[in-house]
């Protein structure tokens, strides 16, 4: 007598369901692999953009302490008495001061333009408001202490007298 074997009922295996399976899970991962990358590339964007304000900011404060030297220099300048104008050591003062502008010209620090242009709250910080015959309302007549940009951003707003 032969045994027989009997056949278990297995389901059939289903290939093609199994291969739309894997399909679906392989563009779902490649879809969130496309995003995070995205997401990365965007990231590493807006990290080379913050550290390049860093870069072009990142002076600034120093700018800042480093102005009323400046201030002080050009004002030394102006009360010199004429008879002292040639001497060789406020010539050398001057040329220390020369020096500092054009270290802070280097650096991409200029400065604000005031006498004669229209007040502009973004650039100049008015002090007074004079009535003067015969000018525009609105006028920088005069310049109380200077102010400063760098790259174009403005770190101190000029300091000045308008008409009214």
């Amino acid at each position: 007598m032969k045994k027989e074997i009997k056949k278990e009922n297995k389901p059939k295996y289903d290939k093609k369901g199994k291969l739309e399976k894997c399909q679906k899970e392989k563009d779902e991962y490649l879809a969130g692999w496309q995003r995070a990358r995205a997401d990365f590339l965007n990231y590493k964007k807006q990290e080379i953009e913050r550290l390049k304000e860093i870069m072009e900011y990142g002076s600034q404060g120093l700018i800042l302490k480093i102005l009323p030297i400046l201030d002080s220099l050009e004002k030394a300048e102006t009360q010199i008495p004429l008879d002292f104008r040639n001497n060789e050591w406020v010539k050398g003062i001057s040329q220390v001061k020369s020096q500092l502008q054009d270290f802070l010209r280097k650096e991409g620090v200029k400065e604000i333009k005031t006498i004669g242009e229209k007040f502009d709250p973004n650039f100049h910080e008015a002090l007074e408001k004079i009535r003067v015959e015969n000018k525009e309302p609105g006028r920088v007549i005069k310049e109380i202490q200077k102010g400063y940009t760098l790259n174009n951003k403005v770190i101190r707003p000029a300091k000045v007298k308008i008409t009214k």
